[in-house]
C-alpha cells in the first residue's frame, strides 16, 4: 500500500501542484525529511501576493488527503481533509515530526475513525457541518499540475466601453424622462412636471457622473504591469514609468459602494506607502478584488462611502 504524493511551492498559485507521484510510506517520510521547510517559508514570507502554502499532500488509498505543512517553534501541522459524502476537514497542530510520522503512519492504514480518534489529543480545529455541507455545492476551481515554475503577466488599462457599461443606470435615469416624452406623444405631461422630473433624475445620476469624471482623472491614463511571484511592479502614467516595490506599502484600504446606488460598481483601492504617500487604484483600472490578490499579505481595512470619490486618506501617524 502506498501514498500519492504532490507538493505545493510559495512560487505556486493556490490551486497549482507538481504532478502526483506514487510512494511507499518510507519513502513518503523520507521526501518529508529532505524537504527544505525553512527555505520554502522564508520564500513564502517575502513573497507579497497571494500564493501557495509550501506542503506536501499525501493522499491513501482511500483519496483522503493529508496536507503537511511547517508551524513555528519545529512544529507540524496537517489538513485532514476526507473523500466522504459530505467532506470533512481536520487543521491539527503536533508539536514535531516524530510525532507527525506517528499520525502518518495511522492515515496510512487508511482507517478513518481511529485516525480522526487518535489525533482528538492534539491541538485541533474542525470546520462545522453547516460549512461542510456549504462546500459541498460550492464551486471548485480544478487543481492545476505544473512542471515547470512559469512567470505569467498581468497588465491593466482602462477600457472606455467599459466605463460607459459601468454608467449604465446612470445614463438611463438622465435619458428617461426625455425618452418618455418623445415615446408617449406629443405632449404626455406638461412642461412643469417634465422638468420636475428632468431635475430629479439628473440628481441621481450626478453623482455617479461625477464619480466617473474623477476615477477617469486620477487612473484614466495609467497603465498597470504585474508578474507572478515577484514583488516588483510597473506603473505608466503621463509623468513616465515608475517601478514599485510592494513591501514599500503597509497598507491597504478598500473603498466601496454598499447601496444600490447607480454606482456602486465604482470602487477604489488606496495603498499607503511607509513614508505616508498613497496610490489609489480604481475599478475602471483594476478591482479590488484583484488588488487583494497582488497584496495578500499587506494588512487590509475596508470601508464605505455614498460617493466613492478618489483622494488621499487622512491619518494622524502611520504605522
Amino acid at each position: 500500500m502506498s501514498f500519492k504524493v504532490r507538493r505545493q511551492y510559495p512560487e505556486f498559485e493556490i490551486d497549482e501542484y507538481t504532478p502526483e507521484q506514487e510512494l511507499s510510506f518510507e519513502e513518503a517520510i523520507d521526501e518529508l525529511k529532505s524537504f527544505d521547510w525553512d527555505s520554502e517559508i522564508k520564500k513564502s514570507q517575502d513573497l507579497v501576493e497571494e500564493h501557495a502554502n509550501p506542503s506536501i499532500i499525501l493522499k491513501n488509498i482511500n483519496g483522503d488527503e493529508l496536507a503537511v505543512y511547517k508551524a513555528i517553534d519545529s512544529k507540524f501541522a496537517f489538513e485532514y481533509r476526507t473523500k466522504t459524502v459530505i467532506p470533512k476537514s481536520y487543521s491539527v497542530l503536533v508539536p514535531n515530526f516524530e510525532t507527525l510520522v506517528e499520525q502518518i503512519k495511522t492515515f496510512h492504514s487508511s482507517d478513518r475513525s481511529h485516525f480522526v480518534k487518535k489525533f482528538q489529543t492534539f491541538q485541533i480545529y474542525k470546520s462545522s457541518f453547516l460549512i461542510d455541507v456549504i462546500g459541498l455545492f460550492a464551486p471548485r476551481k480544478k487543481n492545476r499540475i505544473t512542471r515547470e515554475v512559469q512567470k505569467r503577466e498581468f497588465r491593466y488599462q482602462v477600457n472606455p466601453i467599459k466605463v460607459l457599461y459601468m454608467l449604465g443606470w446612470c445614463f438611463i435615469m438622465f435619458l428617461m424622462p426625455s425618452v418618455l416624452w418623445l415615446s408617449v406623444g406629443k405632449k404626455p405631461f406638461a412642461w412643469t412636471p417634465y422638468l420636475i422630473m428632468q431635475a430629479l433624475m439628473t440628481a441621481i445620476a450626478l453623482p455617479g457622473f461625477i464619480t466617473a469624471h474623477n476615477h477617469w482623472k486620477k487612473n484614466g491614463s495609467w497603465v498597470l504591469l504585474f508578474q507572478t511571484r515577484e514583488n516588483k511592479f510597473i506603473l505608466v502614467t503621463e509623468n513616465g514609468k515608475d517601478v514599485y516595490d510592494k513591501k514599500d506599502f503597509v497598507k491597504r484600504i478598500r473603498t466601496e459602494v454598499r447601496s444600490n446606488a447607480p454606482w456602486n460598481s465604482f470602487e477604489y483601492t488606496t495603498l499607503i506607502r511607509s513614508d505616508g504617500r498613497q496610490l489609489h487604484f480604481s475599478s475602471i483600472l483594476i478591482s479590488n478584488i484583484e488588488v487583494s490578490k497582488f497584496f495578500a499579505s499587506i494588512e487590509e481595512t475596508a470601508e464605505s462611502k455614498a460617493i466613492p470619490i478618489i483622494k488621499d486618506k487622512v491619518f494622524s501617524k502611520i504605522k
